[in-house]
């Protein structure tokens, strides 16, 4: 700060005067903040697009208070403070730099960083074979046989499983299950090209309507709220 040390903790965010890239930066910190670097990914890449076009100034302004919110999601997180990054401190990385698109670059690629991390954090120290099932569950999310399925493929009873992967995940299979469920159909609503019958299909919904009713009671919108508020 012009020489001056200043605690980051200290700085009030200002508003962007774009509030569309205001509600795609409010996406993107919840998925940071939820671990989901795929998603992060996707929202990257529109919203790169619309900082492109923006003055240095306002580029500079808005990707700066984006790094501060996510250092806080970092320090407020010990177990991912824990994992090494090998990253400079990104406010000082940020402040070399002088042109728009190099800024948006380095910034996209901090978040993925954080996201993956983020979800790394959350897996260390799950045992080899609760990883498998949580892979498992979220490569079979379009078949209805669910726990009775991943007992088969895990060896176990169903009862069994379902006390030691709540026990060592944090989470029932059912909440594992419905989470990852709409944090894909989150990821795959942000690509224009999928209907929404299509994406319902994808995470394990046969009836688009229902879909649509279990979305908006997990998100707050509609699919089709989703996509106009975010793309």
């Amino acid at each position: 700060g012009y020489s001056q040390i200043i605690p980051y903790e200290s700085i009030q965010a200002a508003e962007p005067s774009s509030g569309y890239l205001l509600e795609k930066e409010l996406l993107m910190i919840t998925e940071i903040r939820a671990g989901n670097d795929a998603a992060v990914h996707a929202i990257l890449q529109e919203w790169s697009g619309q900082l492109a076009g923006l003055p240095v100034k306002q580029v500079k302004m808005i990707v700066t208070q984006l790094v501060l919110f996510v250092m806080r999601i970092v320090q407020s997180d010990a177990s991912v403070c824990q994992l090494p990054m090998q990253e400079q401190d990104p406010l000082l990385e940020l402040s070399r730099l002088r042109h728009g698109p190099e800024m948006i670059d380095y910034v996209s690629r901090y978040f993925v960083r954080v996201g993956r991390h983020v979800r790394e954090a959350r897996e260390k120290g799950i045992p080899r074979k609760f990883q498998r099932a949580k892979e498992w569950i979220r490569e079979h999310l379009q078949e209805d046989g669910g726990l009775n399925s991943l007992a088969a493929y895990m060896n176990m009873s169903p009862k069994y499983l379902s006390a030691r992967f709540k026990q060592v995940t944090g989470e029932s299979f059912a909440e594992y299950q419905t989470r990852v469920r709409f944090e894909r159909a989150r990821e795959l609503l942000l690509d224009t090209n999928r209907k929404v019958a299509e994406v319902a299909e994808i995470v394990g919904f046969s009836d688009t309507n229902y879909f649509s009713i279990a979305f908006k009671k997990h998100t707050g919108l509609t699919p089709t709220e989703f996509r106009r508020t975010f793309l």
